[in-house]
């Protein structure tokens, strides 16, 4: 199953690392905000050279609700008292700020 939208980055802070393949990971925490007092928890994995250049060219950006425009698969659920999306990225870019009045800081 594929997905894309907006997303907002929350309060953790994006986790860099390498994969089992050696291959750069970037793991971000974001919010989907479905309604104004109704959101998603995800925690989207980036992985390969797409990721590290989006690391090293927007890492300043990367802040609590910045705005994401995300196209992901292999979206999971996961509960341990808090439900949790996991997904792969495909794509991640940042998107105008603008968008902030649409959705809101996390």
């Amino acid at each position: 199953m594929r997905a894309e939208g907006l997303l907002f980055l929350n309060k953790t802070r994006p986790v860099v690392s390498t994969n089992d393949k050696g291959e750069f990971k970037l793991v971000i925490s974001a919010l989907h905000r479905i309604s104004a007092k109704q959101a998603e928890l995800w925690r989207v994995s980036y992985v390969g050279q797409r990721a590290k250049d989006l690391w090293e060219t927007c890492q300043a950006v990367l802040v609590p609700g910045q705005p994401i425009q995300i196209r992901a698969k292999d979206m999971r659920v996961y509960t341990n008292g808090v439900p949790v999306i996991e997904a792969e990225a495909e794509s991640i870019a940042i998107a105008p700020r603008s968008h902030l009045m649409e959705g809101g800081a996390a």
